[in-house]
């Protein structure tokens, strides 16, 4: 059945804007008057939208004051996989932004593995 739900993913996304950058390799990222819809049209306030480039669905996050980290929110039906991608993209973020606070010249590899190489 299909309906809204907030979820706690295993990934705390913690910085808004490398949130917001990890959900534009998907689709449009929205921050303004953000809703998100289940498949009977059932709307909820979230704080941050991704509406996917085929227009089909929309998920959005919210931000949790307790945890200072964005939760998912919207229709679980069908979009698990794309959860699991938009956790790995804002985890290769995190990580870049990371070593290259530290120096490092960040390359990705074919297979997804970062390489720091000391500047």
């Amino acid at each position: 059945m299909s309906h809204i739900t907030t979820a706690k993913l295993k990934v705390e996304f913690k910085d808004r804007n490398l949130l917001i950058k990890a959900l534009q390799k998907f689709g449009e990222a929205i921050t303004a008057n953000a809703e998100v819809r289940d498949y009977y049209g059932r709307k909820a306030k979230v704080d941050i939208a991704l509406r996917f480039r085929d227009g089909t669905q929309q998920i959005g996050f919210v931000y949790d004051s307790e945890t200072k980290s964005y939760m998912f929110k919207g229709d679980t039906y069908g979009v698990y996989r794309v959860l699991q991608e938009i956790q790995k993209e804002y985890v290769k973020l995190a990580v870049s932004q990371a070593l290259a606070r530290r120096g490092y010249v960040v390359r990705e590899q074919k297979s997804g593995v970062l390489v720091g190489v000391k500047a």
